[in-house]
């Protein structure tokens, strides 16, 4: 008697999928989880990250498209920027 075996799908490449942009009006409603202003951020030029008003700080994008905004994660990008001393933003900026 053969046993019967399941069939087990060979190891074939998952196709890449392509992360959905961040939408402008998705972006509007995020603020830097470090500062005590929640300084609204904004894409960086690579769209790899989202940076805080202030300059201080960059929070990843993960590869799937998922901002990572955890203060654990956040990158230093500027140690002197001090959240307290910027002026808000521009309307539409």
């Amino acid at each position: 008697m053969e046993s019967e075996s399941e069939e087990t799908p060979q190891d074939e490449p998952t196709p890449a999928i392509e992360p959905q942009p961040l939408e402008p009006w998705f972006i509007e409603l995020l603020a830097c989880p470090a500062c005590p202003q929640r300084w609204p951020l904004h894409l960086n030029e690579s769209k790899t990250a989202l940076h805080c008003w202030c300059g201080r700080y960059a929070y990843p994008i993960s590869p799937e498209g998922i901002p990572v905004l955890l203060v654990e994660e956040a990158v230093l990008l500027d140690e002197k920027a001090d959240p307290a001393t910027v002026a808000p933003p521009k309307e539409g900026a």
